[in-house]
C-alpha cells in the first residue's frame, strides 16, 4: 500500500485495526508509514478515555440489547419550562455498538459541539424523534400532562 492508502486506511472510517496490522506498520522500511502508525497510535490513545466514558454510558443500552431487546431508546429533554420559554424532548434508536465520540447531555455541550453531533446522530441513528411543548400549554396543562 502507498503512504496516502495506509493514511486512509488507519484514518477513515475503518475504526480499529489489529495489533499485528500495527506490529508490521511500525518496521516498514518507510519513514512515513512508521510515522503514521506512531500518529495512529497516539490517537488511539487519546481516544481511550472517551471510548471509556462512552462504554459506562452505553451500560443499560448493552444490558437490554444482551437480554434479547432488538430496539432501545434513549430519550432526553432541554428546556425551562413555564417561565422561560417551551420544553424540547427527544428519542434516538441506534445500531448496536455505534457510539459518537462527544455524545453527552446537550446542557454540558457548546452550540457548535451540539450542531456536531446532530450530524452525527441523524447519520447513525435508526430512528430520531423530536416533540416541542410550548410554555403556554406548560402553564395550562402542567408539565406532565403537556407532554403527554
Amino acid at each position: 500500500m502507498t503512504v496516502a492508502e495506509v493514511r486512509a486506511w488507519l484514518f477513515g472510517e475503518s475504526g480499529q485495526i489489529s495489533a499485528e496490522a500495527l506490529a508490521e506498520l511500525r518496521l516498514d522500511a518507510r519513514i512515513g508509514i512508521r510515522q503514521l502508525a506512531s500518529r495512529y497510535e497516539l490517537a488511539q490513545a487519546r481516544e481511550r478515555p472517551e471510548l471509556e466514558r462512552l462504554a459506562k454510558m452505553w451500560l443499560l443500552e448493552e444490558k437490554a440489547w444482551a437480554s434479547g431487546y432488538s430496539l432501545v431508546v434513549g430519550i432526553d429533554e432541554a428546556g425551562c419550562g413555564p417561565l422561560a420559554g417551551p420544553v424540547v424532548a427527544a428519542a434516538v434508536v441506534f445500531e448496536q455498538s455505534s457510539p459518537i465520540l462527544g455524545l453527552n447531555d446537550s446542557k454540558q455541550l457548546s452550540q457548535s459541539k451540539r450542531e456536531q453531533l446532530f450530524d452525527a446522530i441523524y447519520g447513525k441513528a435508526s430512528a430520531v424523534g423530536v416533540g416541542v411543548v410550548s410554555n403556554h400549554d406548560i402553564d395550562e396543562y402542567n408539565i406532565l400532562q403537556a407532554a403527554k
